[in-house]
C-alpha cells in the first residue's frame, strides 16, 4: 500500500518560518555543491514530513518536534513503504534536523537516536568483460559510428551519463587522449583518460559524421537532428538496441558501464586510489565497494580456468570422512 501526501495542498501558509528554515538548509546544500536534482528531492521529502505533522496534528513548529514524534514518523514510513524506499526519506529528514541543531534552529535533534533500518550491502550491477565486448561490438562501426563511439567513451572513461552528454568539442584532447569533465558530481572538474579505440572512433565521428545544429555547435555528441544528445535518447536509442543485439538479459543502464569499467580495472590490477580518481569519488570507501566483486569473479575464473579444476579425482583417493574420524569412533562407543 502506498500513501501519497500532497504537501503543497496540505501545509498551511502560516508556516512561513518553517519554510524559511527549510530554504536556508537547501542553500547550505548549494554551498556544498549539491546538484539541483538532489536539492529538489530533499526539499520534497522535508515538505512531506511537515505535511505529515500537520495531518497528524502533532508539532506546530520544527522546534517542538521531539524524539517520540520522530519514532512515530519512522513507524509510519515502515508501515507504508518498503525499507529501500523509506530509508532515504528518513535519512533526508534526519540530515535536516542535524543541520538545524548545528545552526541553533532547534534545541535538540529528535532523530539522533532514530536510525534507518540497516540494509544488506549489495554488489553494484555490472557486466563481465565478455559481455561488455559483445555489447560494444553489437554496434557496427560502419553504420552506427556515433553509437559505438558513445558507448566506447562511456565505458573506457567510466563516465556518468550526465557527464557524457555535457561534453563539448573543446573538452576532448585527441592527441593526449584525455577528457575534461566539467562540473561532475559535487560540481567538481576532473581530467580522465580516454581509451585508444574510443578516442579514434570519436575523432572519426567528429570529422566525418557529426552535423550539429547552430544552437548546439559546441556539443561533442549530437542526435540525428543536430541537437545535444539526451540521457533518454542514449538510453533508449543507443544502449537498448546494443543490449538486444548482444543478447544480454541483465538490466543494463548507462551507469552499469561505469560500474563495469571500475570492476574490470581492479580485476586487471589497477589500484583502488587510481580508480577513485578516475570515477571522481570524494571518499575512497565509495570506490572500495567494487573490490567486493573481485573475489566472486576470481572464483569463477579459477573454476573455469585452473587446470586442477578439470582433473578427475584418482580412484585410489578415498574421501577423509569415509574412513571415519575419532569423533565417529566416540559416537559409536556412546551408541
Amino acid at each position: 500500500m502506498h500513501v501519497h501526501i500532497r504537501a503543497r495542498s496540505i501545509c498551511p501558509k502560516t508556516r512561513s518560518g518553517s519554510e524559511r528554515v527549510t530554504h536556508r538548509f537547501l542553500d547550505s546544500l548549494r554551498a556544498r555543491h549539491r546538484s539541483e536534482k538532489t536539492i529538489r528531492y530533499k526539499h520534497q521529502l522535508i515538505v512531506r514530513f511537515r505535511a505529515w505533522l500537520f495531518i497528524e496534528g502533532r508539532a506546530l513548529s520544527l522546534a517542538s518536534v521531539d524524539e517520540q514524534i520522530a519514532r512515530d514518523y519512522r513507524r509510519f514510513l515502515d508501515a507504508h513503504f518498503a525499507a529501500t524506499t523509506w530509508n532515504p526519506i528518513l535519512a533526508a529528514v534526519a540530515q535536516f534536523f542535524r543541520w538545524a541543531l548545528q545552526h541553533d534552529v532547534v534545541l535538540l535533534d529528535p532523530f539522533e537516536h532514530v536510525r534507518p533500518t540497516p540494509m544488506q550491502r549489495t554488489l553494484p550491477p555490472y557486466l563481465t568483460q565478455t559481455e561488455v565486448r559483445a555489447l560494444l561490438e553489437a554496434c557496427d562501426v560502419e553504420t552506427q559510428l556515433r553509437d559505438r563511439a558513445v558507448l566506447e567513451v562511456l565505458y573506457s572513461s567510466a563516465l556518468r551519463i550526465g557527464e557524457l552528454i555535457r561534453l563539448d568539442l573543446s573538452d576532448i584532447d585527441f592527441g593526449g587522449r584525455t577528457l575534461f569533465i566539467r562540473q561532475g558530481k559535487g560540481k567538481k572538474d576532473r581530467v580522465v583518460p580516454i581509451g585508444r579505440l574510443a578516442a579514434k572512433l570519436t575523432r572519426i565521428y567528429v570529422m566525418t559524421k557529426r552535423v550539429a545544429a547552430p544552437s548546439d555547435a559546441r556539443s561533442l555528441f549530437v542526435d540525428d537532428m543536430g541537437n545535444r544528445m539526451t540521457i533518454h535518447g542514449i538510453t533508449r536509442y543507443v544502449l537498448a538496441p546494443a543490449i538486444r543485439g548482444a543478447g544480454i538479459k541483465k538490466h543494463v543502464t548507462p551507469h552499469v558501464l561505469r560500474h563495469s569499467c571500475a570492476i574490470h580495472l581492479l580485476e586487471n590490477g589497477a589500484g583502488v586510489r587510481e580508480v577513485q580518481q578516475l570515477l571522481g569519488h570524494t571518499k575512497i570507501t565509495t570506490t572500495q565497494k567494487y573490490t567486493n566483486v573481485i573475489p566472486i569473479e576470481l572464483k569463477k575464473v579459477h573454476a573455469a580456468s585452473h587446470p586442477a579444476e578439470h582433473r578427475a579425482t584418482p580412484a585410489s583417493v578415498t574421501p577423509m570422512r569415509a574412513r571415519g574420524s575419532k569423533w565417529d569412533t566416540l559416537r559409536r562407543i556412546d551408541e
